[in-house]
């Protein structure tokens, strides 16, 4: 894994959090093997036990052309979707790399996706974050805020009602460091893309050093 990450970047990042990644490209060899043993077979007879009059064998075919066409187009379907699978999890690495404790994407105030890679929480599980109270809380024609999540650490609130905000563009809004001497995580915001009144952000957490005594 750390050859992965060293040598080959984000693709290596990919294989070394997303544990199924081999499991997929193996499937995906596996399916695009499976279609060319069908289109070959598809092409290939047979001499029959049965023969004419001239005792010639009668032609048998392997694998019906119509079955192993249809066959080989379900596969590559198949295939294409667990590729585009992939796709959009190796998207999601630049974002892993800049909020290695996990981040959740947000179209304008509603969720769209997630991601929460607990390996790299030890130390922090006690902290929890609640994402009811995210959204947009300013939105004029040149600034933005956003509400970030109220954190909680062993089942009592922390902090809450905490904002940042900006200039209304694609970037960093800032954010807020929150911890005690235990630990403590940077929570921050970020536009990801603004297109008429649909604003794009993600907040995304990262891993601080405990506050001193």
């Amino acid at each position: 894994m750390d050859w992965a990450l060293g040598q080959l970047g984000s693709f290596g990042a990919w294989i070394a959090g997303f544990h199924f990644a081999f499991l997929v490209v193996a499937v995906i060899i596996a399916i695009f093997v499976l279609v060319a043993t069908a289109v070959r077979e598809s092409y290939t007879s047979e001499d029959s036990l049965i023969v004419d009059s001239k005792g010639t064998p009668y032609k048998i075919q392997v694998v019906p052309i119509r079955w192993g066409w249809w066959f080989s187009v379900a596969s590559v379907i198949c295939g294409l979707f667990i590729a585009y699978g992939a796709y959009d999890y190796y998207r999601t690495i630049p974002l892993l790399d800049k909020y290695p404790l996990g981040y959740v994407i947000f179209d304008t105030d509603y969720v769209t996706n997630a991601v929460t890679p607990f390996e790299t929480r030890r130390g922090l599980e006690a902290y929890q974050f609640d994402f009811r109270p995210v959204r947009i809380t300013q939105d004029t024609k040149d600034r933005i805020a956003i509400r970030l999540p109220d954190l909680i650490k062993d089942k009592k609130l922390m902090a809450t009602g905490i904002e940042t905000g900006g200039w209304k563009r694609v970037g960093n809004l800032g954010g807020a460091y929150i911890g005690d001497d235990k630990g403590a995580v940077f929570e921050w915001a970020e536009i990801l893309a603004i297109k008429d009144s649909e604003i794009t952000f993600v907040v995304g957490f990262q891993r601080g050093a405990p506050l001193p005594h």
